[in-house]
């Protein structure tokens, strides 16, 4: 983050709430319109790189239309670590197990050591190159076909070719990532609900890797305790319809990311 002060919501749960349309509104003197498309992609933060005069008027505006607040100095903010891959891991009462890399070991981090669980839909762009055997063209046919009917000779119609074929579909992937803190170093164990072993779920593992997923999420908060959890997961566990959760891009999810692990 840059220099100055950031004001971030203190309460996760009011980061859908009409109250930050009304607090960015009053506050940054601006048409509703604007404010609601800025609380959109807020996602926790009221305001960045402010001034500390600006930081402490914008918190005072928040606590009088009831929303609680807290400033930082943008130093504070916590950027994520890199993702560590996990294709395997379960939750029990008193730990939550895991195993990284190719190692079958498992680790495990007591559950007061877990400090947040997100769960995100993301749409990606992947690019799919497919190598197809194509016919002569059109063109090399009726040349063909014209020489034969002159000369009564069949003639052949050219030959095909192999042609490279490059298309971009949009792809739904599933993601969860628990941060966890071992000897005060935070790591971000990442899961990919394609390349995830669902055979952890055991014999409630069920067809289909959208289920398995929120079946993992399921255990995973049954175990969780006070751990908070961000707006993906709450929404996977509610049912809610993935397009609804209001992640737009990767950055939405990156941003909500910092500010949940920021909040004091």
């Amino acid at each position: 983050m840059a220099n100055g002060f950031c004001v971030v919501l203190r309460d996760p749960s009011l980061v859908d709430s009409d109250k930050i349309v009304s607090v960015l509104a009053g506050y940054f003197k601006e048409p509703l319109f604007d404010s609601r498309r800025k609380a959109k992609h807020s996602w926790g933060f009221l305001g960045v790189d402010l001034s500390p005069e600006d930081a402490e008027r914008l918190a005072a505006a928040a606590s009088a239309a009831g929303v609680e607040s807290v400033v930082l100095p943008s130093d504070r903010i916590v950027s994520p670590p890199n993702p560590v891959p996990v294709h395997w891991l379960r939750a029990a009462p008193e730990s939550l197990y895991y195993t990284i890399g190719t190692t079958s070991e498992e680790k495990a981090c007591p559950w007061d050591h877990v400090r947040l669980l997100a769960a995100v839909p993301l749409k990606e762009e992947i690019t799919i190159v497919k190598t197809v055997h194509e016919g002569p063209s059109n063109e090399a046919r009726m040349i063909g076909l014209g020489v034969m009917m002159v000369t009564g000779i069949p003639m052949g119609m050219g030959k095909g070719k192999d042609v490279k074929k490059i298309t971009q579909e949009t792809e739904l992937y599933l993601h969860l990532d628990v941060f966890i803190e071992e000897a005060g170093v935070l790591r971000r164990l990442h899961v990919n609900a394609n390349q995830f072993n669902f055979s952890s779920l055991g014999n409630v593992q069920l067809t289909g890797g959208l289920v398995n997923f929120r079946l993992l999420l399921q255990t995973l908060d049954r175990h969780a305790g006070s751990v908070v959890r961000n707006r993906g997961f709450w929404g996977f566990l509610s049912n809610r319809p993935l397009s609804g959760l209001g992640y737009e891009t990767r950055a939405d999810y990156e941003k909500e990311l910092r500010w949940l692990l920021s909040i004091p």
